[in-house]
Parts: C-alpha cells; sequence; structure tokens
C-alpha cells in the first residue's frame, strides 16, 4: 500500500528495502516489473536493496 502512494505522490527516488518479501513468485515478479517499468516512464531513481540473488539477476538483466 504504502508503495502505491508514494509512486503515486510522484517521488524522484524510491528507496525499497526488501519490497517483494513474502510475495509468491508470480505477485513478486509483477511487483518487479511494475516499479521498474514505472522508474522508466517517469525518471525514477530506484534503490532497491534484498538478500534475493534471483532478484538481483532479473533486475540486472532489465535496461534500466
Amino acid at each position: 500500500m504504502l508503495l502505491a502512494i508514494t509512486m503515486a505522490s510522484r517521488a524522484k527516488v524510491l528507496l525499497l528495502d526488501e519490497a517483494t518479501s513474502g510475495l509468491d513468485n508470480e505477485t513478486e515478479r509483477l511487483v518487479e516489473e511494475s516499479i521498474v517499468e514505472y522508474a522508466k516512464k517517469n525518471g525514477v531513481a530506484v534503490l532497491w536493496v534484498t538478500h534475493s540473488d534471483d532478484i538481483v539477476e532479473r533486475l540486472l538483466s532489465w535496461q534500466c
């Protein structure tokens, strides 16, 4: 909910600390894709903290 509010407020920087923890794999990917798309479209910088190697690999594979 807080992520949606932050995105709606047009923040220029998103600081995400384990933003998708507790989500199932499919929902995790949907949230990641939404954040990346939002950041690209709106010129937003994202600092994403995670302990998941899978998330790191996916995020690094996207053209940000």
